[in-house]
């Protein structure tokens, strides 16, 4: 065979460098249009409408948990966003654990530092805070504990806690949900998560995610972020609610449907909302939903069995203890066949619809009726008004469920009571200068008296700032007002007039609440002082009648020290130490004390316990007589029902406790004294409690319970008061008792 010519050969290689130079330009080609293709991924990941929608402009510190990735299939971009849970009642958890952070940097430090939240005083950046919390000082004016009061080995320490730790203010955004988890400063946090939903559901006239929830769960954020005229209509889904600093509406938007949408002064409603730590706010939601607190326990207005409760609250039940308790005597009324009847005599809800229903709102006295009803001349829920806890949120409750139906009663028989002034041991009412000045100038350490969120500052109260005369000791707390002294000391002289506030005064002679408030901010303002509301005045009233109520009660037991009188033994115990102790040792009543709250409701059984003050003392004098020969006890529980023992420590053991920890030796010995002659005591037998009633010399004691009578319908008087400066939450109780409306919230 003969070899290739030259030209035979010179086309093959002339082939063979077409198809390399074809091959290279096919490899540049392909490598032109995979750049391409990258820079179309890189060009939609910058520009996609959806990515831009879930950035940190539209939903702060919530989009680093937005998912990004490419949809090979449809070559195309995919953006997720988080699902959040809203839950108040988890936000407020998340929220809690979130301070929990900083206490637990400095328990580990050593450092021995009250916990207060933001609004206190003012926050530098270097000051020891982390989240809602600030760490404030023990000495001198309080300021917050700044870094460079820390030893270097400290310092060192929270150097690492930020870079590790730290979570910083989210910023506010485009969208109305993401502002109110920065309004409650809660950080992002995974927990909140509870699923991703594609952005391209979101409609391309808005320009936020949505998130969905309901109008129970959207009512009662309305309530802590200090909303109250709240308006819900579960027939549309719809919802609006207003305040100076925000609005919450429900917006129709062509092409979307119907929205909730939120917009307002988040900046200044974050001010306010920080000035409440996380128990305060639970406190709000638990008030919210129809709950009262009672020591350790949450008593709901649709179960308040009088005895029953005395009883867990003689020995220290907890809630737990409380709803077993609950369980068993429901059971055992339904299978009786009792339930309405059941229902009439422990549900104030009950009892206020009844009352509602009977036409007997203009009768003279509603004492016919209810013994008629309910076999007691007074509903439960107004014998109960004399010592349960008032909070320092007054932002909302269930008026209209359980209370409303009461008030025109109620305003008759104030009116009356005001009439008797300086009869029947009935206090004279003082307009005090003192007062009036200290409002104005708003030097009252333990008040924010231009506040209608959170009427007190947490210096010396329970976690969640609940107050009532039976267990937390009041004079403590009014002892930081140093230019009070006078007032104070007036305030705990049961035979000297009681200094009340003149704007209180106004309302408890009858003078219409809108009233006073319109004239109270014409005044602030014509004066150019500081502005201090109704609320404000209301709440030191109640601070200053419960402190007289404990001065007396510590009067009557007399050497036989329960757990108030007992503390009150340490008379050279600072302002700051005692704030200390409140701080960390639960009160409770002493058994004596229980004892007679049972008086005081079988008291209000048998004679209309807001009506006249002689008769409420007659009868008084005639249950004496007659329990002197009775030998049941004061405070029974129901027959049939075991009861378990308490896991919390009476206080005397508390004081014990709190003492072996305490490395200051002054402040233990203090502790190990008052432990020594503090005595919870045992439940007394009827017969046993008119015998220690009358043991005393000359019937004082006697005597002193009759002045105590009238200070106990004062008090139920000014719960009214403060009931009426809530707004009413019954229609976000009615939705979480049914179905929720899923709404969309942006």
């Amino acid at each position: 065979m003969s070899a290739p010519s030259g030209s035979s050969a010179s086309a093959m290689a002339d082939l063979g460098n077409l198809q390399d130079t074809t091959a290279l330009s096919a490899l540049l080609i392909a490598c032109i249009a995979l750049i391409v293709a990258f820079l179309q991924v890189f060009q939609q990941y910058l520009t996609s409408i959806q990515r831009d929608k879930c950035q940190n402009g539209a939903i702060s510190g919530w989009s680093k948990f937005t998912k990004t990735r490419w949809d090979i299939s449809k070559w195309r971009i995919r953006v997720k966003y988080t699902r959040l849970n809203l839950s108040p009642w988890e936000l407020v958890r998340v929220r809690q654990l979130q301070e929990r952070e900083l206490l637990d940097w400095t328990d580990r430090q050593g450092l021995k530092h009250p916990r207060t939240t933001y609004g206190y005083f003012p926050i530098g950046k270097l000051d020891i805070h982390h989240g809602s919390s600030v760490m404030f000082t023990n000495h001198g004016p309080p300021h917050a504990l700044s870094f460079w009061v820390l030893t270097l080995r400290q310092k060192f320490s929270w150097i690492w806690f930020v870079l590790t730790k730290r979570r910083a203010c989210p910023r506010f955004a485009r969208a109305g949900w993401a502002n109110i988890l920065t309004t409650l400063h809660i950080c992002p946090d995974e927990t909140l998560i509870v699923g991703y939903q594609d952005a391209d559901v979101i409609p391309s006239a808005v320009d936020v995610p949505f998130q969905s929830t309901d109008l129970n769960t959207l009512g009662l954020l309305c309530f802590m972020l200090g909303l109250r005229n709240i308006q819900i209509d579960e027939t549309t889904g719809s919802i609006n609610a207003q305040s100076a600093l925000m609005r919450v509406q429900t917006l129709d938007i062509p092409g979307v449907g119907q929205v909730i949408a939120m917009d307002g002064d988040f900046e200044s409603l974050r001010k306010q909302v920080h000035l409440a730590n996380s128990d305060e706010l639970r406190a709000l939601l638990m008030a919210a939903t129809g709950n009262m607190c009672m020591g350790s326990l949450q008593l709901s207005i649709h179960f308040l069995e009088e005895k029953g409760a005395l009883y867990a609250l003689s020995n220290r039940w907890n809630q737990e203890m409380w709803n077993a308790y609950r369980i068993f005597l429901t059971s055992r009324y339904v299978l009786q066949g009792s339930n309405f009847d059941y229902g009439k005599v422990i549900s104030p809800t009950t009892q206020a619809t009844i009352y509602k229903q009977s036409g007997w709102e203009n009768t003279v006295s509603w004492a016919p009726f209810w013994k008629e009803t309910i076999g007691s001349a007074t509903p439960t829920i107004i014998k109960y008004l004399a010592f349960l806890p008032f909070l320092p949120i007054w932002c909302a409750q269930p008026i209209e469920m359980y209370f409303s139906a009461y008030s025109d009663y109620l305003n008759r028989t104030r009116g009356s009571f005001m009439s008797n002034i300086g009869l029947d041991f009935i206090p004279i009412f003082e307009r005090h200068p003192i007062i009036e000045h200290a409002l104005a100038f708003q030097s009252i350490p333990f008040l924010r008296p231009d506040s209608e969120f959170l009427l007190s500052r947490d210096i010396g109260t329970p976690p969640n700032g609940s107050r009532t005369w039976i267990s937390e000791p009041n004079v403590p707390v009014l002892r930081f007002w140093p230019d009070g002294e006078e007032v104070v000391k007036k305030a705990l002289n049961f035979k000297a007039p009681l200094p009340v506030p003149s704007s209180v005064i106004r309302l408890l002679n009858g003078d219409n609440m809108s009233q006073v408030r319109t004239e109270l901010m014409n005044y602030t303002s014509e004066a150019g002082i500081g502005c201090y509301t109704v609320e404000s005045t209301i709440y030191l009233t109640l601070m200053l009648a419960d402190a007289r109520m404990q001065s007396l009660w510590c009067e009557i037991e007399g050497a036989d020290f329960g757990p108030l009188s007992g503390f009150y033994t340490a008379k050279d115990l600072t302002p700051e130490e005692q704030a200390q102790i409140i701080n960390e040792v639960r009160f409770h009543p002493s058994a004596t004390l229980v004892d007679f709250l049972s008086l005081w409701l079988e008291i209000c059984t048998r004679s209309d316990g807001v009506g006249d003050t002689a008769d409420l003392q007659d009868t008084f004098v005639d249950i004496m007589n007659v329990w002197v020969a009775d030998e049941t006890m004061c405070t029974p529980l129901m027959d049939g029902y075991e009861a378990k023992d308490s896991p919390e420590h009476p206080v005397s053991e508390a004081f014990k406790i709190r003492a072996d920890c305490t490395e200051d030796p002054r402040l233990r010995k203090i502790m190990m004294n008052i432990a020594q002659v503090t005595k919870q005591g045992e439940p007394k037998s009827r017969a046993q409690f008119v015998e220690w009633i009358r043991e005393k010399e000359e019937g004082k004691r006697e005597e002193m319970l009759k002045r105590l009578l009238p200070l106990m319908q004062l008090r139920v008087w000014l719960m009214h008061l403060s009931c009426q400066c809530c707004a009413d939450s019954s229609m976000v109780c009615k939705t979480e008792r049914k179905r929720g409306v899923d709404v969309r919230l942006i």
